[in-house]
């Protein structure tokens, strides 16, 4: 893996607000960057796909016990109106939305960001 530098593009900070996204979160710190990027080889493409694959199981895994467990259910803090709903779209096998996982680049979960 290595970092490539180039030069920015000198409008990208405007086609990110015309796009609706706030100019920075949080404040002096940009969303990206747009300055330089990662090129990574096969090898280390399959590694951190494999370890995405990895974490979903694990998530899917821990949705699934949640989904058995009013306690589990208390901890995650799922409202009481909606269980039924989250319980059913489980149990149904309802793909979720949308899902982000973000790793190092030795493949550890950095965090996960993901709705159903």
């Amino acid at each position: 893996m290595r970092r490539v530098a180039f030069a920015e593009r000198p409008d990208w900070r405007n086609i990110l607000l015309d796009a609706g996204f706030p100019p920075d979160a949080p404040p002096g710190r940009p969303q990206w960057a747009e300055d330089s990027c990662w090129v990574i080889g096969h090898d280390e493409a399959h590694g951190l796909a494999a370890a995405a694959i990895a974490v979903e199981r694990r998530c899917r895994e821990a949705v699934d016990q949640a989904t058995r467990s009013e306690a589990s259910l208390d901890r995650l803090r799922i409202p009481e109106f909606m269980r039924d709903m989250v319980v059913d779209s489980w149990r149904a096998g309802q793909p979720s939305l949308l899902g982000r996982i973000d790793l190092d680049p030795a493949g550890r979960l950095l965090g996960l960001d993901a709705d159903t």
